[in-house]
């Protein structure tokens, strides 16, 4: 039968395994939130300058009619969901930022109680 002392090391070896597998996750993820949020910031750009295009430059036909309703609102709604990429990849990063500061926290109280338990 094991000792107290075997089931808390078992315990703290199956901790650490779960907190480096989060912070595997946190780190790609987190990556993964920056490259969401650069690609909808370009995409957000590109629709903004669409859509101001004629008005800045006075020239309305090209091929089609940039200022025909229907097409600027394709292009406002598209835009639209744009704006809740970026929302979703920033509350995305910030998510993610808040995990690596608790997983940080949770590494300095594991330190602090390494050195108690070690003398």
């Amino acid at each position: 039968m094991p000792d107290r002392g075997e089931e808390r090391v078992a315990s703290i070896e199956v901790q650490e395994d779960f907190l480096q597998h989060v912070e595997a996750g946190q780190r790609k993820l987190r990556n993964l939130s920056i490259v969401t949020l650069a690609v909808a910031v370009l995409l957000g750009a590109s629709y903004v300058s669409q859509i101001l295009d004629p008005f800045v430059t006075g020239q309305s036909v090209v091929q089609v009619n940039l200022r025909d309703p229907t097409l600027l609102v394709l292009e406002v709604l598209i835009f639209g969901l744009t704006l809740v990429w970026i929302y979703v990849g920033a509350l995305n990063y910030l998510y993610y930022t808040r995990l690596a500061k608790s997983i940080k926290q949770i590494r300095a109280k594991e330190d602090e109680l390494l050195k108690r338990i070690e003398g």
